[in-house]
């Protein structure tokens, strides 16, 4: 403990040290704003977005549909009853959202080298620190950027800009669709304090619930919580990790991705399932697509992860790797590794995807 508490003071004193710049880029609701690009008949009108299988959950739903009482991650047929007159389309490719956050990243870089995707479609992070070398300060910066990205896309994005990727992320949460916040250096906890914590990025629901069942609900409340208590509440494990969260230290990085080039392949159960043949069998026909695609293209894969997305919408990637891989009976292996790696739950399977990366 006295290491973790080392450790933790060695973040703030880090995170206080830089006056940094952070700016975090989001298209709220990027599936329902493209389908109404693509049809200007569906604005103002509620739109839920999830796929026309058995046992569909909601992808996404537009602020029209929430106010009816649709939400992320709800079951297709609940959602039709709280809004029969909500308008249902399928998601799009993943491929068209990568597409458009590729269009995104052009006026993004010309501000700075630092631009890194977030984790989810729709999601910017630049590193705007040397902003006094802007022709305007980091704020005018986002506002122009703001209205360059509608220009270009047709949408324009939330944006929240602060001393660290934890904080912006939030501000940017709160500013609203299309909106902008900035949250001034020193400010960060003044800021968090009154939040409710599930609006806190990092926090596990399993975090929220034993924090909940303490009547903890806010940053504030949260905050008052000694490390060893945390650690009694939350287990001595995330114990750091949240108090760190709290306190709103964060010194991450914005890290530029570099291009990596990746094959994924993707099986949709219909109906969702847990049955251990049929995952098996739809692991054994992703193989041999992806076999067959790195052989055509004489290359081998070092890396095989798997991607299980239950029908709650909880998902859990694991990987392996090897030297390098393109027979079917060395794909299989390393698909079958990682699949028990990351499959303990006994709920339904909805979807399984395998990528193949560190390609030669």
């Amino acid at each position: 403990m006295y290491r973790q508490c080392t450790l933790h003071f060695l973040y703030i004193c880090y995170a206080q040290a830089m006056d940094r710049a952070i700016l975090h880029l989001n298209f709220v609701n990027l599936a329902v704003g493209l389908e109404r690009l693509r049809d200007r008949s569906l604005e103002g009108r509620p739109l839920i977005i999830a796929p026309a299988t058995d046992r569909a959950l909601v992808r996404a739903a537009s602020r029209e549909a929430e106010g009816d009482g649709v939400c992320r991650g709800m079951p297709l047929a609940v959602a039709r009853r709280r809004c029969p007159r909500a308008v249902v389309r399928p998601p799009r490719p993943e491929e068209e959202y990568k597409k458009f956050m590729a269009r995104c990243t052009g006026p993004a870089l010309a501000l700075t080298p630092l631009v890194e995707p977030g984790r989810g479609t729709g999601h910017l992070y630049l590193d705007l620190t040397g902003s006094r070398h802007l022709p305007a300060p980091a704020p005018a910066m986002a506002r122009r950027l703001q209205r360059e990205l509608l220009s270009v896309t047709g949408l324009a994005p939330a944006w929240g800009l602060a001393t660290s990727r934890l904080v912006a992320r939030v501000a940017g949460r709160l500013a609203g669709p299309a909106g902008g916040r900035v949250v001034e250096p020193g400010t960060e906890q003044d800021f968090l304090a009154p939040l409710p914590l599930a609006l806190l990025p990092g926090l596990q629901r399993r975090d929220l619930a034993r924090l909940g069942e303490l009547n903890i609900r806010t940053v504030e409340q949260a905050r008052r919580l000694s490390l060893p208590e945390l650690a009694l509440a939350c287990g001595p494990a995330r114990a750091l990790e949240i108090h760190r969260l709290l306190r709103a230290v964060d010194p991450r990085p914005v890290r530029p991705c570099p291009s990596r080039p990746e094959l994924r392949f993707v099986h949709c159960f219909s109906p969702d399932t847990n049955q251990e043949r049929v995952v098996l069998a739809a692991l054994h026909g992703l193989v041999l697509r992806a076999g067959r695609r790195l052989r055509s293209q004489g290359r081998c894969c070092r890396r095989l992860a798997v991607c299980l997305e239950y029908s709650d919408g909880l998902e859990v990637v694991r990987q392996a790797a090897a030297r390098g891989a393109a027979d079917n009976h060395a794909l299989h292996r390393l698909a079958v590794i990682a699949l028990y790696r990351g499959w303990h739950r006994r709920v339904r399977l909805r979807r399984l995807v395998l990528s193949c990366s560190g390609l030669l």
